[in-house]
């Protein structure tokens, strides 16, 4: 859910923070926390310290697969993608 709210921001250039994501699924904080380090240590998210910092999409939500996502938080191999045929955009 974190993603398709970023996806959504990222037509307008704008940052969202972790505790507004958590307010709006109900998702724990410090889990939410952790998965968008993971996906911008992936290269996934960009994130902007600060007041008025949050995180943003690297790139187009178009460009990025379910796949490549799976791969950053789970850690699964690329070749396992291939074998199973997931490679489908998460973003319309």
């Amino acid at each position: 859910m974190a993603l398709l709210d970023l996806a959504a921001a990222h037509v307008s250039g704008g940052l969202l923070q972790t505790r507004e994501i958590s307010r709006n699924h109900g998702i724990p904080e410090r889990y939410l926390e952790q998965m968008l380090t993971a996906l911008r240590k992936g290269g996934f998210l960009k994130s902007v310290r600060g007041p008025h910092g949050g995180f943003q999409l690297t790139r187009s939500p178009e460009q990025i697969s379910i796949a490549e996502v799976e791969t950053c938080l789970e850690g699964e191999s690329t070749s396992e993608h291939q074998a199973t045929g997931r490679t489908q955009a998460f973003w319309p």
